[in-house]
């Protein structure tokens, strides 16, 4: 007689990975709980489960701003628009990179990673880039 297996598939466990920031915050957190109630052990795992169950099933478009600016990348979006432009043209459809991330480059419009110069006051000459001293401008 053959044993069967009596139990089920094991689920797959995810991983991620904090910033020694999150880790300590996470400890201060379950820290809190084990303070305030002295029966319920929580682990980090448990906490971190029982917060991302508890968020709504959608971001808000107030989170996902705040997420792209945190994270966008224009290296990163070119990078896209590059493979992007490269499938679309091995299916015989026509895209250029440019309009790829014109359509697409909604990060563009966040935060620029490039200072801006400062607005000159009224009347006051419009500054000179280095290197074209000499050179007049001739534009109409």
């Amino acid at each position: 007689m053959t044993e069967e297996s009596t139990s089920s598939p094991k689920q797959r466990q995810e991983r991620v990975t904090l910033s020694p920031s999150g880790v300590e915050r996470l400890d201060r957190w379950v820290g809190v709980v084990s303070e305030s109630y002295p029966g319920i052990q929580v682990s980090r795992t448990d906490l971190v489960n029982w917060l991302v169950d508890r968020h709504a099933e959608r971001l808000s478009g107030t989170e996902v701003a705040a997420i792209r600016d945190a994270f966008f990348s224009e290296e990163q979006l070119v990078a896209w628009a590059v493979r992007e432009a490269r499938r679309l043209s091995d299916s015989g459809e026509k895209s250029s990179v440019i309009e790829l991330i014109v359509a697409h480059g909604s990060g563009l419009r966040g935060k620029s990673r490039v200072p801006r110069r400062p607005r000159r006051e009224k009347g006051e000459p419009e500054p000179r880039e280095e290197g074209t001293e000499g050179h007049e401008d001739r534009r109409p």
